[in-house]
């Protein structure tokens, strides 16, 4: 073969080789495959696929790449398995959104908070609730991504926008912003407003009413537990606070999204 396309000057870079048993059988002594190679460069475009569109901040494109994966064969696909498959997930949409451009301290705050609440789901067996949790997770990386990326904001009001998103559960005032940020309190309001529009006080309730009206669609946590989940001790004040914003209660929130 070599003669024949003109490669004579590498006949002498050919080695005999015999075999212990008499024989070359292939596969000897390599670890067992368990899949056909074509499914298993399938899983690796998918999961390419996956990481690329969360990078993009495209929850759509990333949730159809994970359907396509769970379909492939049960010996290749880590996803039947329950808690590994998610945990294997939580690095990858990790890394994407780290790619994606999300700021790394984000990035960890989101994936700490879905390790912890994986942790408090336990391994599940049951493949719906493992796959609604697991849709959750990309959805709220992608999201991150997308709204970090499209914000047109200058580098300090994205910053405390992004502190805002992450700790909605707590009590930031101006003043604590400010000096996490290195700037006066005065400047930061001023150049938050003039870029948002909106007090911080005022885009931390927005934040607040959108985080609960996700969560009102996508689980069945109870509406006090939202309205703690999302920085509110008082149920009723949060439902003021839903109601001015969405311009309905959260139960009737509920209601109507989950029908």
């Amino acid at each position: 073969m070599l003669r024949a396309g003109g490669g004579e000057d590498a006949l002498g870079s050919l080695r005999e080789v015999e075999a212990e048993g008499g024989t070359i059988a292939p596969g000897v002594r390599e670890a067992p495959q368990s899949a056909a190679f074509t499914v298993i460069e399938e899983r690796y475009r998918l999961e390419r696929e996956f990481m690329d569109a969360v990078a993009e901040g495209s929850s759509e494109r990333a949730l159809a790449a994970l359907q396509r994966m769970g379909r492939m064969p049960q010996t290749i696909s880590y996803l039947n398995t329950p808690f590994l498959g998610t945990t294997i997930l939580r690095i990858m949409a990790r890394v994407a959104a780290q790619r994606g451009g999300l700021p790394p301290v984000t990035v960890d705050a989101i994936s700490q908070e879905y390790a912890q609440r994986l942790h408090r789901l336990g391994h599940s067996a049951d493949p719906k609730r493992s796959a609604a949790f697991t849709a959750q997770m990309v959805t709220d990386f992608c999201r991150h991504v997308r709204r970090h990326n499209q914000r047109e904001y200058p580098p300090l009001v994205r910053r405390v926008a992004d502190e805002i998103d992450l700790h909605l559960s707590s009590q930031v005032s101006t003043t604590e912003l400010a000096d996490r940020l290195g700037v006066s309190a005065s400047t930061l309001a001023r150049r938050f407003k003039s870029a948002t529009g909106m007090t911080i006080v005022a885009y931390t309730a927005q934040q607040r009413a959108e985080r609960a009206a996700r969560l009102l669609a996508t689980t069945t946590q109870s509406v006090r537990d939202i309205a703690l989940f999302v920085g509110y001790d008082d149920a009723n004040y949060f439902v003021k606070v839903f109601r001015d914003a969405h311009g309905m209660t959260p139960t009737a929130y509920r209601e109507a999204h989950t029908a």
